[in-house]
């Protein structure tokens, strides 16, 4: 309804000096040109608002609006955006309704004069060949977003009432909104304001042939939308709706690498017209104000620093010639720019931390690179990789009937099943490092890591049913089933998406949990809704959803000490009385449900909890777990759990002295091998590996008949003991030693 004037002297309490009203619009822009503010608005009527600024910080505020008329103009009804070029003193407004005497209604471009009188501009030129939605004017060349075109488009206005082209070039998905230009005019950067578009650079150094340079979302996998861009300091400074500002190092505008972000909307990463507007950074302090489609503004004090940029180019290892289409990964938390090489090999990415970093090149049909460097801070690493076509390398084996395998690594995933008497086989795998896991409901889910050099590798896992220990990471759908009726929120198996936080506060998980070193980015929970939370669209609301497992044998509850390990994640909308939902576990026997765990107020971050099983009381020969979740009075929920591990405790018993283990060799370097003989009578047991802070590292299920096992492959240098529990006698631990 207006436009407010607030002191962010002091950016931790703004102070609002005045408020300008207007006619109510929801699109309103402003630019200052010496002591006066022009803002426009779609307002139909309003015209163009002028304010003298001179008294601030006195309240007493003059404006007026303009609408003409003029010798050519019979009125200027609005406009939706502005442009001052303030090195020739012209104002350009947008995407209005200009009615002219000579041509009548016109789109395009009005030029009005501000220097000679700022409070009463004069009208100097217009551009009415097309439609123009925004656009940056520097030295009388307009760089237009032509939005219905989907164009960049160079105009230029000396002749400001007979305007030229200069140049024009499709945006990548041609509804170009946004456009601002480096500070050496040699690129240009656009945004194209629909879901999943992008922050796009140009090589503008020869206008008949302008160049895509690089273009980005706001994070790989992101599917939001992109608003307005200004670039400073070659920054990018772009305010991204949902996923709230983003600020990309465009140094090098070929490898444009995002550094920052701070989301204003408690439920970012969403597709949707909400959160961030505006993001301006041009202040002296360097402070960022925002504005959001929900009312608030926001000051921001950014630390502004330089990527570590890795650029350089793929070759075939047999013909030397560029491979194009290699997926370039930096494996860190933060390196979220996914690269693939170009036509010519090359390729360019970059990540805001320094330090050193594995980085795995792949390619469908060539053997995957993994690569180490050191990485600073506004510093180049380039590198030429050289990759070998792939064999046709098999990983064969046989464990339990059907039962799931995942063999995976940071760039190629196959999921198989083995088949009715548990044999199975993946051919057509890149050689390279990966991690093989087996899950099936009931048996201990194996996890263990290889490498594929030759033409066939067998990995042999024994797993038992009736074991000790056996977990559900989600990765393989083991049977889990959903019950309500909730029209959004349903429990969903799926792996998280990028998240994003409200002040700090984190709604969802944006990564499936994970206890182990090396479990990928890509790992699966069940979360309520697809990951994202909107209430009324895919969050949990005003209903339940309920998570049932599948079964599990009653006699599992014959050791009292049988536990559910579980990681769960659960907030509320309702963070003041805890009353707006909740999550739940509990047993179903029969028709009976035993309560095990609650919780109503709001966790936002993996928590884990030990749930003791021993207290259940089986109504029939197998029992359930049941997770629900609940939402109520309009308040929604957002829940997800992982990495369940149900385990029963081996009874207590002492050392055997005579029960020995021999380690060889020891120390190793890659696997130790332990010797050991059950004894007659002996079922099963398990190999336990810890560390010297008590840590368990690594476990293994050892059966009747085993006498050896390898150990050790997939931990870091160090001293370790390892023992063997069985149900009726323990080990003398053994020092082992990684070099």
């Amino acid at each position: 309804t207006g436009l407010e004037i607030i002191d962010i002297t002091n950016p931790d309490a703004p102070i609002l000096i005045k408020h300008i009203p207007s006619l109510t619009s929801l699109w309103r822009e402003v630019k200052v040109y010496r002591d006066y503010a022009y803002v426009t608005t779609e307002a139909a009527g309003q015209g163009t608002q002028i304010v003298n600024l001179a008294s601030l910080p006195d309240t007493n505020v003059v404006y007026k609006n303009i609408t003409g008329p003029d010798s050519l103009i019979t009125v200027i009804s609005k406009s939706h955006s502005l442009h001052i070029d303030t090195a020739k003193g012209f104002l350009y407004l947008y995407g209005g309704i200009t009615t002219y005497k000579d041509i009548g209604n016109a789109q395009g471009a009005v030029v009005l004069d501000l220097k000679p009188d700022p409070w009463n501009p004069k009208f100097v030129g217009r551009y009415t060949t097309n439609y123009i939605h925004d656009g940056y004017v520097e030295n009388d060349t307009c760089w237009s977003a032509q939005i219905y075109r989907g164009t960049l488009t160079v105009v230029d206005f000396r002749d400001k009432k007979n305007p030229i082209t200069l140049g024009e070039v499709k945006t990548p998905f041609a509804f170009t909104h946004n456009t601002w230009l480096s500070s050496d005019h040699k690129t240009c950067f656009t945004t194209d304001e629909k879901v999943g578009a992008y922050l796009a650079s140009y090589d503008v150094s020869d206008l008949t042939n302008i160049r895509l340079l690089d273009k980005v979302r706001s994070f790989s996998d992101s599917n939001t939308i992109v608003h307005n861009t200004h670039i400073r300091n070659d920054y990018a400074i772009t305010s991204w709706y949902s996923d709230g500002v983003m600020i990309h190092d465009v140094h090098r505008p070929h490898n444009m690498v995002p550094i920052a972000q701070y989301v204003t909307y408690q439920c970012g990463g969403v597709p949707n017209f909400v959160g961030t507007w505006g993001a301006f950074p041009f202040f002296p302090s360097g402070n960022i104000v925002l504005s959001n489609l929900e009312g608030d503004f926001f000051v921001l004090t950014p630390t502004y620093q330089r990527a570590c940029y890795l650029e350089g180019k793929t070759t075939d290892a047999t013909t030397g010639q560029p491979l194009t289409g290699v997926r370039v990964k930096i494996n860190a938390d933060d390196a979220d720019k996914k690269a693939v090489s170009d036509d010519k090999g090359n390729f360019y990415t970059g990540q805001v931390t320094s330090g050193y970093f594995s980085v795995t090149y792949s390619k469908p049909g060539y053997q995957s690179v993994d690569q180490f460097y050191s990485m600073n801070t506004a510093q180049l690493t380039y590198d030429s990789v050289a990759m070998k076509p792939a064999k046709n390398n098999t990983v064969s084996g046989k464990i339990l009937k059907n039962e799931n395998v995942r063999i995976v690594n940071g760039s190629d995933e196959y999921i198989i099943k083995s088949d009715s008497v548990g044999n199975y086989s993946k051919p057509n795998i890149n050689s390279g490092k990966y991690r093989i896991q087996y899950a099936s409901w009931g048996n201990l889910s194996a996890d263990n890591g290889f490498s594929i050099q030759s033409d066939t590798v067998i990995k042999k896992q024994n797993t038992s049913s009736d074991l000790f220990q056996f977990r559900d990471d989600f990765w393989s759908d083991l049977g889990w089933q959903v019950e309500g009726n909730a029209a959004t929120g349903a429990w969903v198996r799926t792996k998280p998406k990028v998240s994003s936080s409200e002040n700090g506060y984190l709604w969802r998980p944006s990564k499936a949990f994970t206890s182990c070193g090396n479990c990928y980015d890509d790992a699966y929970a069940y979360i309520t809704g697809d990951g994202n939370c909107i209430a009324g669209n895919n969050a949990l609301l005003n209903n339940s959803t309920t998570l049932v497992s599948p079964s599990i044998a009653s006699k599992f509850l014959k050791q009292t000490a049988a536990t559910l390990n579980l990681n769960y994640w659960y907030t509320n909308q309702d963070t003041i009385s805890n009353q707006g939902g909740s999550l739940k576990i509990y047993a179903r026997s029969g028709a009976a449900e035993q309560e095990l765990f609650s919780v109503s107020t709001s966790q936002p971050k993996w928590r884990n909890v030990f749930i003791n099983l021993g207290n259940i009381i089986p109504q029939s020969d197998s029992f359930k777990i049941v997770i629900k979740a609940t939402s109520n009075g309009n308040n929604f929920t957002q829940a997800a759990v992982d990495a369940l591990v149900f385990t029963q405790l081996l009874p207590t018993v002492d050392i055997d002295n005579t029960f020995t283990l021999q380690a060889v060799p020891n120390p190793f370097s890659s696997t130790c091998t332990l010797n050991f003989d059950l004894g007659s009578g002996t079922q099963r047991g398990e190999i336990q590996v810890y560390n010297l802070v008590g840590q368990l590292v690594e476990r293994k299920t050892i059966n009747a008949g085993d006498t050896t096992a390898d150990v050790g492959k997939e931990l870091p240098t160090g001293v370790y003991l390892a023992k063997i529990l069985t149900e009726n006698k323990i080990s003398k631990a053994v020092k082992i030693i990684k070099n």
